[in-house]
């Protein structure tokens, strides 16, 4: 999709943009790509660990792994 597309571009251009990996893993998850999905979501937490990004993203890996 366009939108995996442009969060792409971001991620590869800054590729600490927390905000960019976040959503990037949400969107591969709707996808169903969820290997990517974690991929992104973990990175999220190794960035930013306190972040409220961080929080989100181990509510979203958790149901992810189910």
């Amino acid at each position: 999709s366009q939108a995996i597309e442009y969060l792409e571009k971001a991620e590869e251009m800054s590729p600490q943009n927390v905000e960019a990996n976040y959503y990037l893993g949400l969107s591969y998850d709707k996808i169903r790509e969820k290997e990517k999905a974690r991929e992104c979501l973990s990175r999220v937490i190794e960035l930013a660990p306190q972040s409220g990004f961080a929080q989100e993203a181990e509510k979203k890996l958790k149901k992810l792994n189910k």
